[in-house]
């Protein structure tokens, strides 16, 4: 089972209305949000740290900044690609990725 120290604190990245934007493509995650005020809920009651990320474009015409699912190449990727990518980056160097699930019941 998952432990969690107890100053594991909860990042919530980029939840804006600019993910259902028609050009970003088909969502890759429909259960996101409800997964999200899922893990909110359950830190809360908790009572442990919990960051807001919101992401501000300077760009008028942008659902958040321009080329955001350009690789490095200028290569457009799908969200999938740039989700699982991401998560393969992440875990194990900043972070270790874990399932919604797997959280929520390390905190019952």
């Amino acid at each position: 089972m998952l432990v969690l120290p107890p100053e594991t604190a909860l990042l919530v990245i980029d939840v804006q209305k600019a993910i259902d934007h028609p050009s970003w493509g088909e969502r890759n995650n429909p259960d996101a949000e409800r997964n999200i005020a899922a893990l909110l809920a359950a830190w809360r009651t908790a009572r442990r740290p919990i960051y807001h990320i919101r992401h501000d474009s300077i760009e008028p015409n942008s659902t958040y900044r321009p080329g955001q699912r350009r690789d490095w190449d200028g290569r457009v990727r799908a969200a999938g690609e740039v989700h699982a990518m991401s998560l393969a980056n992440l875990d194990g160097e900043y972070c270790t990725v874990v399932r919604t699930e797997d959280i929520l019941n390390s905190l019952k």
